[in-house]
């Protein structure tokens, strides 16, 4: 993997983190729908970043922004999914998810 490649990812996963941090301090448990939009956009950013880098002919960028996609959007709505199950048996639970 190259220092671009590793760049890249490192970035892209801090943005992730950083703002998925901020919306579940933001808005707790009802963060499904509203993390979302941001994945998305992201996800939609790094697609055609990296289509543009294999268009100009920066192909090491390119594969730095389509492997970012990849896991942005694996990473993204995993994490998205996973609090949405936890908040809803939380809720189911009443409190209690280890009774």
């Amino acid at each position: 993997m190259t220092a671009i490649t590793k760049q890249t990812l490192r970035i892209n996963l801090f943005i992730l983190l950083a703002y998925t941090v901020i919306l579940h301090i933001a808005y707790g448990q009802e963060t499904l729908v509203i993390s979302m939009l941001p994945i998305i956009l992201h996800v939609g950013i790094n697609l055609v970043a990296g289509v543009y880098f294999f268009i100009v002919g920066k192909s090491e960028n390119g594969k730095a922004f389509m492997l970012s996609t990849f896991l942005v959007l694996l990473i993204g709505f995993g994490t998205c999914w996973l609090s949405a199950g936890v908040a809803s048996s939380w809720d189911e639970s009443g409190g209690n998810m280890f009774h």
